[in-house]
């Protein structure tokens, strides 16, 4: 698990992201991806913590994939991921 630090100037780097300030207000499915695959990889760091937080990951990914059809690599990771460890 990070630091409050390390996870605060993250958030400060991504709140002032000119892509993601450029991209905010636009009615694209860009940001609603972009909000599953930052918590799908959000549930995956917390797995460790219990089997619920892998469930909520692949039900985001999925999600992402719904989104976008570009959310088939989230879930060929996912599933790699899942077999490796």
């Amino acid at each position: 698990m990070v630091g409050v630090e390390i996870a605060l100037f993250a958030s400060l780097l991504w709140a002032f992201n000119p892509l993601a300030l450029r991209t905010g207000g636009w009615l694209l499915s860009e940001s609603l991806f972009s909000l599953f695959f930052a918590l799908a990889l959000w549930g995956v760091s917390r797995e460790e913590e219990g089997t619920r937080f892998g469930i909520i990951a692949g039900i985001r990914v999925a999600a992402a994939f719904l989104t976008r059809t570009a959310g088939v690599a989230l879930v060929v990771g996912l599933l790699a991921y899942w077999l490796v460890r």
